[in-house]
């Protein structure tokens, strides 16, 4: 774990987050910390991180990136990951399970407050429109969802205090892979109905740095939280009201639009989320999507 001497945040800390993997989610969840928190991103690129978190270069699919984490002696610790080289059960060993391990064997006599791992609704094997909250069955194989299990048990058995944030589908960033979509005329067909969960970027790093500002104050979360919003809702319905808010033209029948390419059939519960006493910015798509469209807008008459 190398840290970078180009960007070294200037903090007075009575607490210190390290995340692990920091990318969009974790930038946005250390801008949402007060400054009394001294915030460590290790990636690979620290150079393009913001002067609020201290850079730390290195390869968290490898063990020896984190030599030095009992000195670091972070209070907690994020992980924000993602699969490496492909999409595949590998990339997912490699990008999910490899890291928590080597960070768990580096860990030594330090015990964090509490490591938080940001995981998927994925997970779920609910593939038929049904309901499923914290204690439903999750895949237990060697698929690329039973790799992101594999990671969450390696954490949970591990006698860390530690919490799962299991996250709908995000956006909100810079991706507009679902708009661009939508602009080209390609919508999903209200037959079969096919479910889709989702939640705004700014709602789970709010959450993230809610968790760590709470940890602080000794309260204590539950082991696992779904992180989706109020309104698991038909990817159809979803298309229509993104279509109309883009002035796309839609018959009363697209035929035959192209497959979302969404995973899994199921509607995600977020009541344990709410009853945390925690408050959505975005409850629902609709409130969500108007931010993000109304930002694309604003950047594009900047330009």
């Amino acid at each position: 774990m190398t840290q970078s001497t180009t960007k070294q945040a200037t903090r007075t800390a009575e607490q210190t987050a390290l995340f692990v993997g920091c990318g969009d989610l974790a930038i946005r969840a250390a801008a949402a910390l007060p400054a009394s928190v001294r915030c460590i991103g290790l990636c690979r690129h620290p150079e393009r991180l913001p002067d609020n978190i201290e850079s730390l270069a290195g390869d968290y699919t490898c063990g020896s990136t984190f030599a030095s984490l009992p000195q670091l002696a972070p209070d907690t610790i994020v992980f924000t990951l993602k699969p490496v080289g492909g999409r595949d059960s590998e990339a997912y060993q490699r990008g999910f399970l490899t890291p928590v391990k080597h960070l768990l064997a580096a860990l030594g006599h330090h015990r964090p407050r509490r490591i938080l791992f940001v995981s998927s609704t994925r997970v779920y094997t609910e593939n038929d429109g049904g309901w499923v909250d914290e204690s439903a069955p999750v895949a237990d194989d060697d698929s690329p969802a039973g790799m992101i299990v594999a990671a969450e048990r390696q954490l949970l058995n591990a006698g860390h205090p530690a919490t799962i944030l299991r996250c709908a589908g995000l956006y909100g960033g810079a991706s507009a892979r679902l708009t661009a979509r939508i602009a080209r005329g390609e919508l999903s067909p209200a037959s079969p109905v096919h479910y889709g969960n989702r939640v705004h970027r700014d709602d789970v790093a709010g959450f993230i740095a809610e968790l760590i500002k709470r940890e602080a104050r000794g309260e204590v979360p539950a082991d696992c939280y779904n992180l989706v919003d109020d309104n698991p809702a038909p990817q159809h319905e979803v298309d229509r009201w993104l279509a109309a808010a883009l002035s796309v033209p839609v018959g009363e029948d697209p035929g035959s639009a192209a497959d979302p390419g969404s995973r899994g059939h199921k509607r995600v519960s977020n009541r344990r989320w709410r009853s945390s006493g925690f408050v959505l910015r975005y409850p629902d798509y609709r409130s969500g999507y108007a931010a993000a469209l109304g930002l694309q807008q604003e950047r594009s008459a900047a330009c």
